[in-house]
């Protein structure tokens, strides 16, 4: 937020009071989120940037991720997926397999036990990886997800909105 800040060349304070006050208002929805989420395991199949901000997201939640899957060629990989994390002030855990365009076989290999949700767009998984694991649909191919109200995917409300998608998923509301 401060490097965009410095880019539309508003000043530093500004920015801090609206940071402050978004915090504020998800601080007590985030900490709902987490009493539920703490513990539940993740898997998280996206393009570099988004994989990295679902794990942070994740993690910021209580959640453990258990493999991370990179979807894309292009958007600086392992290298810029670690970048990211480490700018989130997060990390991988080390058990944790990431698997840069993994295949099928890949993904079912690096299944110990299945996630209590999955993060991916909507293409065919392993059924060691997809059968029966509650999936919270984001990403290219979207053929499933239907949002009927704004369900935004940036800032504050981008993460209160995540975090809603994941409880109703750990949960089998839908």
């Amino acid at each position: 937020l401060d490097g965009v800040a410095d880019l539309l060349g508003l000043p530093a304070r500004r920015v801090a009071v609206v940071a402050e006050r978004e915090e504020r208002k998800v601080a007590p929805l985030l900490r709902m989120a987490r009493e539920q989420l703490e513990g539940r395991r993740i898997a998280v199949l996206a393009d570099t940037p988004r994989a990295a901000g679902l794990v942070a997201a994740a993690q910021e939640c209580g959640m453990t991720p258990t493999l991370v899957g990179l979807l894309d060629d292009a958007l600086g990989g392992e290298a810029a997926f670690a970048e990211t994390l480490v700018s989130l002030d997060q990390g991988l855990p080390d058990h944790c397999p990431l698997l840069p365009s993994p295949t099928a076989p890949e993904l079912a290999a690096a299944v110990d036990r299945p996630p209590d949700v999955l993060v991916a767009p909507d293409l065919w998984l392993p059924p060691a990886l997809s059968d029966g694991v509650p999936r919270v649909e984001m990403g290219l191919p979207a053929n499933r997800k239907r949002a009927l109200w704004a369900t935004p995917e940036l800032g504050w409300n981008g993460l209160v909105a995540l975090a809603q998608r994941l409880l109703d998923a750990v949960n089998r509301v839908h």
